[in-house]
């Protein structure tokens, strides 16, 4: 199953939320679902996707193609990308 997490992605939220979605992202992947966010690396959605790859679970990333990936995504290890525009 592919589940959505949407949240902050912004750095500057409580690290409580960053906590709670590491943990909702290993959560996920444990039961061998997949993470469906925004692509970012930081905040909330960020979180979520760290969680899942400790747990090397599948990631997809969902980003507009004005961004950069190298520069957004690459280190949170998203098996795949979908650029929209």
């Amino acid at each position: 199953m592919k589940l959505c997490v949407y949240g902050a992605s912004s750095s500057t939220i409580d690290k409580s939320f960053i906590e709670v979605g590491e943990a909702l992202g290993r959560a996920i992947a444990e039961r061998g679902h997949t993470v469906v966010y925004g692509g970012g690396a930081e905040g909330m959605m960020g979180a979520a996707a760290r969680g899942a790859k400790e747990k090397n679970g599948e990631i997809i990333g969902i980003n507009q193609a004005i961004y950069n990936p190298d520069n957004n995504i690459s280190n949170i290890g998203i098996g795949f990308a979908i650029p929209i525009n």
